[in-house]
């Protein structure tokens, strides 16, 4: 054994363990030393290195998370669309119903008004010289109006019926409308695919995987990319909405949340396989591109939808709706008219006259006044 520390010794390499050339023990030590600072660095780094990959992952994970919460909520938003067509269809079925009582109403409301009217002019005509006769003219011309007000109220019933019983064609636009969204996501999504598969073809080597696991998943995702069947929308329960004016009121703003996350989803897949580059040319520096392309989107369905289906329902649910007050209170106050003639004419105890009480008895009751 070397007595001095300047006495040459034999030692090994530190990464093959073959003999190296001979230092002293003083070199020997300080280079000992220093290995093991570089030691201490590089166990230092890998930790860092470990804790950064460790992260990263964490943070991949949960984006890819987030992504499919996106996605989730997104397809969440297609059925709820479809509930949402599927209450409005509901609507517009109760509306022809509705427009169909109020024909049959208006028809018996006709009937009556007609049948009041012949044994009101025949009072006046048996009884002209009564003091009745004002009362008997006064109830004749509440008669004649009331009797064109529902005449009116009944054709624009009539035809109120027959226009939503046409526009209840409504369900094949939407049916077609909802797979032209569902394409033109995969259109989009195509594009992005063949952008990545291209680059990455470009950038394997030798023995390297074809793509990517997350363009893999996008891929799996595609053929599982939900759509709208068309029974759906055609069978779903209706009559969630009580009128079409609440309808077009809440559309709006149901469909915006419904839209939001299904084209946003779309896009966070595509941006899951696009590089910097490709988001900062397609979305802009700042993404500014893009929101304008959701909102694009967004109100160019819902103007699709407000424009060619609930505006021209509204206004006709209006016009029929707008005449039912004017023609039940003309009714009412028919009512009351003849009640009181009938009443005077009845204590007269004339036999016609009893008569007219027992069809104002059967108008007020039909009226339920």
């Amino acid at each position: 054994m070397p007595t001095s520390l300047r006495e040459p010794v034999t030692t090994q390499c530190y990464y093959c363990f073959l003999p190296s050339r001979s230092y002293s023990y003083r070199q020997v030590f300080q280079a000992r030393q220093s290995s093991m600072m570089v030691r201490t660095c590089a166990l230092r780094i890998a930790c860092a290195l470990v804790v950064a990959l460790l992260c990263a992952r964490a943070g991949a994970s949960s984006n890819t998370a987030m992504c499919d919460t996106t996605i989730m909520s997104g397809d969440e938003g297609l059925l709820h669309m479809a509930r949402l067509f599927g209450a409005i269809n509901g609507t517009f079925v109760s509306l022809v119903a509705r427009a169909e009582v109020l024909v049959r109403d208006a028809t018996e409301a006709v009937q009556a008004c007609k049948e009041q009217k012949r044994v009101v002019e025949n009072m006046r005509n048996r009884h002209s010289a009564d003091s009745i006769g004002a009362d008997v003219d006064s109830a004749v011309r509440e008669a004649t109006a009331v009797l064109k007000e529902a005449e009116d109220v009944l054709n624009t019933a009539a035809y109120s019926r027959a226009y939503v019983a046409k526009q209840m064609g409504f369900r094949k636009t939407i049916n077609e409308y909802i797979p032209s969204i569902n394409e033109s996501y995969r259109e989009r999504l195509t594009i992005y695919w063949r952008l990545e598969l291209a680059r990455v073809r470009t950038e394997a080597g030798p023995g390297a995987p074809p793509v990517r696991p997350a363009v893999v998943r996008l891929l799996e995702y595609a053929r599982e990319i939900p759509t709208l069947d068309r029974s759906n929308v055609m069978q779903w329960g209706g009559g969630a909405m009580e009128s079409l004016e609440n309808a077009t009121q809440d559309f709006s703003s149901i469909a915006r949340m419904a839209l939001c996350p299904i084209i946003t989803g779309r896009i966070d897949m595509m941006e899951s396989v696009m590089t910097d580059a490709e988001k900062w040319r397609l979305w802009g520096a700042h993404g500014e591109k893009k929101n304008r392309w959701i909102e694009k989107e967004v109100s160019r369905t819902l103007n699709s939808i407000n424009g060619n289906l609930l505006l021209g329902m509204r206004a006709e649910f209006d016009n029929t709706t707008k005449r039912f007050p004017r023609a039940f209170s003309g009714l009412g106050a028919l009512a009351d008219t003849t009640g009181s003639v009938s009443e005077k004419v009845h204590a007269a105890k004339r036999e016609d006259y009893c008569q007219a009480v027992s069809h104002v008895g059967g108008l007020r009751r039909h009226l339920g006044v």
